[in-house]
């Protein structure tokens, strides 16, 4: 066991520079985009399309094969699967983040429509305002308890599959809701599946983004992203009350049905696998399936299946790809196997840790967490176990195509039920990790407060003295909206801008807690009075206009806060994990809003209510201001890695 610990650990030094290496030669070649582009001909985004979109001698060693593409339906994808993302032309990468930020409006658009409808939908069901309201609730549940399960998914079969998969099923949901939804339980229960499938873009496309830039690149690109998202608020309160008045309140579901078709196709035929640990680690069985089969044929116990001669053995990459897709256990742990310089695999230099590895950028994570001799003990003991598991899956495989002419078809149900039903949840175990708990903290409060003031202006405009008809309604949510906007675009560009600063300053060195700077500070400072703005001038009856000047400034604080945390935790538990961990809570913060609003204004009245709303925002405040000056002490003293395992670990 030391013997084969000593193994590992040499080699994960000389797998670190191996990926520096590669991240060296992949530089290069970014850098030589322009000149590449040039030898195709024209300029700009047709040619960097030309490059992503056909094989040529230019990129041809930058391609996945076209059988070897991942994902569901892949065939149909325009765009080629880079064998590493970060190489895609800029203009594909703007546009791969746009498909993304597309079909993250679809999300928070199915919450936001039905907000002008919800008295209509109260008199159709003859139901009341509350249960209206859960259905708006369970809704934002899913959309934030799913995204945990859709982000340990696509660790184990890519992102496109979950993407293609999860938009499939909103399509039958949406159908079902339009056309089956005849009382209020109904409705609430389909309202709860849609947003089971339409969640899977909260947190895998900010996985995507990550598979795709550096992290001195990701805040301004976070920031188109979510401008997605924040184009909801904007455009489905309009949208929803231009139906409802024209039709009725179905016509938003319909509306949403047709919107859920186009970006359906959209990720069919222009988004490209961007995780590449399906494609490594079936390159990786595949040659150890090879040498299984070279021993075979020399030892003595070998004999040949078939009287034909002609009878081919079974097709490495056709049975590494089956191993990985049937046999969970597999694909379950993030390891790699580091294949020795001829192509084949070294079995005295086998790491099968989690990759952590960002090919390309300058990791968060290797300069923020310190792994204990113990850790590694630990992990070079699983990784054994689980080497001596391949090795077993691929001789029973092997073995039963001799014998039968077929694969072995026998599944591990109760590890499947483990890893696709509990597992997930294991995800929750990172809140132990007080820079994440302290960070999703602030982001849930706000958050939930978000929704507090959403119900209660849409509420309060429908009734006296204001009375506004559904169409009125839906335009008061535009201000909010647009400076939700304002501060997405220049709040990431500030971040980026930030941390080049900082990294020029620290020798290189990035953490995850650079992001947060007077980006945070101004959203803080703003949220308090922009509460008591709504609250009061709302409580008073004041003009319509003067309680849209606190939801504007509310929105611009939101919106900082939102772009920070994410990003922040995007790089301190690494990819989509930390987002999807952040809607968890958020989302749930902002279900208990929406059950709880009605209730609560009633008990307070909406002035007190939301002066209560500000002091409990500047409590939470006081999570991230520890988080920055104690973001050392954390590090020093918490280490991260150990929760990964235990995460990792069934």
């Amino acid at each position: 066991m030391s013997n084969t610990s000593n193994n590992s650990n040499s080699d994960i030094t000389s797998l670190d520079s191996q990926h520096y290496d590669e991240s060296s030669s992949s530089k290069d070649f970014r850098n030589s985009d322009d000149s590449l582009s040039t030898s195709l001909g024209g300029a700009g985004f047709l040619n960097d399309f030309k490059l992503a979109t056909k094989v040529s001698s230019t990129n041809i060693d930058y391609v996945v094969p076209y059988k070897e593409r991942q994902g569901i339906l892949s065939r149909f994808c325009i765009i080629q699967q880079f064998k590493d993302p970060h190489l895609y032309p800029d203009s594909i990468k703007v546009f791969i983040v746009f498909i993304c930020a597309v079909a993250a409006v679809i999300g928070p658009f199915q919450a936001s429509i039905l907000f002008p409808a919800l008295r209509d939908i109260e008199k159709e069901y003859k139901t009341t305002a509350t249960k209206t309201n859960i259905s708006v609730g369970v809704y934002l549940l899913a959309l934030g308890i799913f995204p945990i399960y859709h982000s340990s998914f696509s660790e184990m079969h890519g992102k496109r599959n979950v993407y293609v998969v999860s938009f499939m099923m909103l399509f039958v949901f949406c159908l079902l809701l339009c056309l089956v939804s005849h009382n209020i339980s109904t409705f609430i229960i389909l309202r709860f599946f849609c947003g089971v499938f339409s969640s899977s873009v909260q947190s895998l496309g900010a996985g995507t983004l990550a598979d795709i830039y550096e992290p001195e690149r990701r805040g301004s690109m976070f920031g188109f992203f979510y401008l997605g998202s924040l184009l909801a608020p904007l455009l489905a309160p309009i949208i929803g009350a231009l139906l409802c008045n024209s039709f009725n309140w179905k016509s938003t579901q319909w509306f949403v049905l047709i919107f859920s078709i186009v970006v359906l196709l959209l990720l069919v035929f222009c988004l490209p696998e961007t995780s590449t640990d399906f494609r490594t680690k079936k390159t990786i069985i595949a040659d150890m399936i090879k040498n299984q089969q070279e021993q075979n044929k020399s030892s003595n116990e070998y004999e040949d299946a078939f009287d034909n001669e002609k009878q081919l053995e079974p097709d490495q990459n056709e049975l590494a790809s089956r191993i990985l897709s049937r046999e969970p256990s597999v694909m379950h742990y993030k390891k790699i196997v580091k294949p020795n310089n001829v192509g084949n695999t070294d079995e005295g230099k086998n790491d099968f840790r989690e990759d952590n590895f960002d090919v390309l950028a300058p990791t968060l994570n290797k300069v923020t967490t310190n792994t204990t001799t113990k850790m590694q003990e630990i992990e070079d003991e699983i990784a054994d176990q689980q080497l001596e598991k391949i090795k077993t899956i691929i001789s029973e495989n092997l073995q039963t195509f001799k014998k039968t002419g077929h694969y072995k078809e026998k599944i591990d149900y109760k590890l499947f039920f483990k890893l696709y039903f509990v597992k997930p949840l294991k995800m929750l175990l990172y809140l132990k990790h007080p820079p994440v708990i302290l960070a999703i903290a602030f982001s849930s409060v706000s958050f939930g407060v978000l929704y507090y003031v959403n119900m209660t202006l849409e509420k309060t405009y429908s009734q006296p003295p204001y009375n506004f008809k559904p169409l009125y309604v839906g335009l008061c949510y535009i201000p909010n909206s647009v400076t939700y906007i304002i501060a997405s675009i220049f709040g990431g560009r500030y971040v980026d801008k930030r941390l080049v600063k900082y990294k020029k300053e620290h020798n290189g060195v990035l953490f995850p807690e650079s992001r947060l700077s007077y980006n945070v500070l101004l959203a803080v400072l703003l949220f308090p009075p922009a509460l008591l703005i709504i609250g009061w001038c709302f409580d008073k009856k004041t003009f319509w206009v003067f309680p849209l000047i606190g939801t504007a400034i509310f929105g611009f604080s939101s919106m900082l806060i939102i772009g920070a945390t994410n990003s922040y935790l995007t790089d301190e538990v690494k990819g989509s994990r930390g987002v999807a961990l952040n809607n968890f809570v958020r989302q749930t913060f902002a279900a208990v809003a929406c059950f709880t609003s009605d209730k609560a204004v009633n008990s307070m009245t909406v002035g007190w209510f939301f002066t209560f709303l500000a002091f409990v925002v500047l409590l939470a405040s006081g999570s991230l201001i520890l988080l920055k000056k104690k973001s050392a002490y954390f590090r020093n003293n918490y280490d991260i890695e150990k929760i990964k395992l235990q995460v990792e670990t069934l």
